[in-house]
């Protein structure tokens, strides 16, 4: 490759890496807004019962329902796709 080319490419990339930083920054502010507009009583409540639920079951337990849960994903995401497709959510 010639050097001109190359330059071109890292400029390129570079620029897709501060649109994508940019990105980032903007859905990490929405979720902070969205995080703030939680009662605080909602958060510990919810942390009380994840803690609690780690010490019934085992962290053993728990790590093996994460990955069964995590293969659950793609079934979620078509379902909210077809929810969205029947006018649901909105």
């Amino acid at each position: 490759m010639k050097r001109q080319t190359m330059i071109n490419r890292l400029d390129q990339l570079d620029e897709q890496l501060t649109l994508r930083t940019k990105a980032i920054g903007v859905l990490a502010k929405d979720s902070h807004e969205t995080l703030k507009k939680v009662p605080p009583v909602w958060l510990i409540g919810t942390g009380v019962a994840a803690g609690a639920l780690v010490g019934f079951l085992g962290p053993t337990r728990i790590s093996a329902l994460s990955i069964q849960g995590s293969r659950l994903i793609p079934f979620t995401r078509d379902a909210f796709a077809l929810g969205q497709q029947f006018g649901a959510g909105e």
